[in-house]
């Protein structure tokens, strides 16, 4: 830190020290117009004072502040693992009216799409492109590779599990019809 005339000037290793940036990164602050400098007569860049608090500012802000904590003697809850959702098809068989078809079809560019595809997770977006590149290398409706994509699922996991569901329905309800007779 320097005073010249009065004001407060900052050299930009000490403003990168104190900051955590790099010079590089103080650098293309400065070009951007998000810290104020100045170039001194020897070449020289110097942070004004103002371009100092923007710099602390934009740290303290890029930083989450730290969330405060309860201490008890009681152990801590285990972590929730994270459920993975995938991806949610809707409307599939949705019925619809010829005028609403036509206008629903002039709407949408890349072709009438009868269900709707929720894309939540980086992971279902990265499954979507896969999709999405499956249906132009075959030349073939995306909306037509999903419906591949849900009756393979629906044959090889939901069936059999419903399957399995249904002969335990029936277990447990032959059980109780035992406990009541």
């Amino acid at each position: 830190m320097m005073q010249v005339e009065g004001k407060t000037y900052y050299q930009l290793k000490e403003a990168a020290e104190e900051t955590g940036y790099t010079e590089g990164t103080i650098r293309s602050y400065i070009s951007g117009g998000i810290a104020e400098a100045q170039k001194l007569p020897d070449g020289e860049w110097v942070l004004t004072e103002a371009g100092m608090i923007s710099l602390r500012r934009r740290k303290k802000g890029s930083q989450p502040e730290p969330t405060p904590r309860l201490v008890t003697l009681e152990a801590p809850d285990p972590p929730t693992p994270e459920v993975k959702q995938p991806a949610h098809i809707v409307d599939v068989n949705k019925e619809v009216s010829k005028e609403s078809a036509k206008s629903k079809k002039a709407a949408h560019p890349d072709g009438w799409k009868e269900g709707t595809v929720y894309i939540r997770t980086p992971e279902d977006h990265e499954k979507y492109n896969t999709l999405k590149q499956v249906a132009d290398i075959m030349k073939i409706p995306l909306g037509d590779v999903v419906m591949i994509g849900v009756r393979y699922y629906a044959d090889t996991v939901i069936t059999p599990k419903l399957d399995e569901l249904k002969r335990i329905e029936e277990q447990k309800r032959n059980l109780l019809m035992g406990i009541t007779s």
